[in-house]
């Protein structure tokens, strides 16, 4: 009897165990039962081990971004003086692009479990700094999150990819179905990380903090008014008491750590050729990443796009936080406003990707920029800085989590569908123009000089003008399906 090899590695391999060779497949090592088991018994064990490695790593990052993706809403408020905040937050994205071009080399070297234990931990430097905030302490530690955060990213991805292609094999399913299955629920839990985390802020900070501006201030300081940091000469609106945020801290840090025990007990190693495999070939599409994005027209077109998605995710955690919930409602309601943001996000994330087969992407496209345009348009014209219009943050909150779901789902399935010839390369310029997007805004924001209404006319013109190159791109897509399959221009 015959068995497959399976890409996780035992730590202890009993003597009674004989690897055998898998013609069929011979990239991917199959954990390998013992003799007495039968056929059926051993493949399902095997299929239990991948479902258990994948949960691990959705409840890893889980855990992780609970204390990430709060930190990111809750910086611009929590420490404002002089930019600090934000000027932690554009660093991690700098050091994010950096490590973009060195990411497979530490996954080829390290392996993707130690690759993960290591950044994740690093995580958890940057957590541990806000407990006592300064630029040699927050900055350092932001850039630190941002070098490992690629690597951290890559492996999560090699090991899902090496786990589906041999899942999809014992279960005898085609591997793309297997994949999009595992990143669906991968990313299910990662987006319910925004919910998580903002929670944990609303219930700790809310019942400690009741902090404002005065009325007098607010039409002069926030909303649109708001420059850089907060330059009222009564001072920021009052901060938690200090207990209150080492508590806050506190939990983040524990969620920090879980997510690396996690890691550390659960998730079994990839066998070590399963990832030079897979890492060395991302090695190798780093110059295709680079060609594609300068030399395909269809690239060039969604390149503004792309980065658009960047910019709006950064405007949600920087500037609406700040300048219209914190400056208005005080810092105890950015968790709650931002957790109906994921809600809304995660839940129409569920419902575009059904939804596109009956409307089409240009109908969606559409939707989310219209959405995103009459968001800053309300923001700015419309919208008084007002103690009582709470409700209309909320419901700002869930507009815009509507249109990120539209940039987020949209911009990687038509990527999917217009790249299959360099889908990978298509994918990492899409992360590292996320990752610029957001370098950028979060940059611009230590600037005192730059204010909110200043971002949303950059953040309006770069919209329409990324909408103009989508609808080119979509025009040359069409027109390539009449006249034959589009040229390859990166080989």
């Amino acid at each position: 009897m015959r068995t497959e090899k399976s890409p996780l590695v035992q730590a202890e391999t009993p003597s009674s165990v004989t690897p055998s060779v898998n013609s069929v497949n011979s990239k991917h090592a199959e954990w390998v039962p013992e003799p007495s088991l039968p056929a059926s018994d051993a493949a399902t064990q095997s299929r239990r081990r991948h479902w258990k490695n994948v949960l691990t790593i959705c409840l890893a990052w889980l855990f992780n971004f609970t204390a990430v993706a709060s930190f990111q809403n809750l910086q611009s408020s929590l420490n404002p003086q002089e930019g600090l905040g934000v000027a932690s937050i554009a660093a991690l994205y700098a050091g994010s692009i950096v490590s973009g071009f060195y990411a497979p080399l530490v996954v080829k070297a390290l392996g993707p479990k130690r690759t993960i234990l290591l950044c994740m931990s690093c995580y958890s430097v940057y957590t541990a700094s806000n407990f006592y905030p300064r630029f040699y302490t927050l900055i350092p530690a932001g850039t630190l999150m941002g070098l490992v955060s690629n690597p951290m990213w890559t492996s999560e991805g090699t090991y899902l990819a090496t786990s589906a292609a041999s899942y999809a094999s014992l279960a005898g399913l085609p591997t793309e179905v297997v994949i999009n299955r595992f990143n669906g629920i991968f990313y299910f839990f990662f987006q319910s990380a925004q919910i998580s985390g903002n929670l944990i802020a609303s219930l700790v900070l809310y019942p400690n903090t009741t902090g404002m501006l005065p009325d007098a201030n607010l039409s002069q300081y926030c909303g649109v008014h708001s420059c850089g940091a907060f330059v009222d000469p009564a001072g920021p609106p009052p901060r938690p008491a200090q207990t209150t945020l080492y508590t806050l801290f506190s939990v983040y840090l524990a969620c920090n750590v879980v997510g690396v025990v996690l890691i550390l007990i659960f998730l079994d190693r990839l066998d070590a050729s399963a990832a030079l495999t897979q890492s060395g070939s991302a090695c190798g599409r780093m110059t295709a990443t680079l060609r594609l994005a300068l030399k395909d027209r269809r690239m060039l077109l969604f390149l503004p796009l792309m980065i658009y998605s960047g910019v709006q995710k950064g405007f949600i955690a920087d500037d609406f936080t700040k300048a219209f919930v914190t400056c208005t409602q005080g810092i105890h309601y950015v968790g709650f406003v931002m957790m109906t943001y994921g809600v809304t996000d995660a839940l129409c994330c569920l419902v575009l990707t059904r939804l596109q087969r009956y409307v089409g992407r240009v109908m969606l496209f559409t939707a989310g920029a219209c959405a995103d345009l009459v968001f800053v348009s309300v923001m700015w014209f419309v919208w008084p800085p007002q103690h009582h219009n709470l409700w209309a943050l909320f419901l700002a909150a869930g507009v815009w989590g509507f249109g990120d779901s539209v940039w987020q789902t949209q911009i990687a399935s038509l990527l999917g569908v217009t790249f299959t010839e360099n889908l990978a390369p298509a994918y990492a310029n899409f992360r590292l123009c996320q990752a610029v997007g957001n370098g950028v805004m979060f940059a611009v924001s230590t600037s005192p000089s730059v204010c909110v209404h200043h971002k949303i006319v950059g953040l309006a013109g770069l919209l329409v003008v990324s909408l103009v190159f989508y609808y080119a791109l979509e025009c040359m897509i069409r027109w390539s399906k009449e006249e034959g399959p589009p040229e390859e221009i990166v080989k």
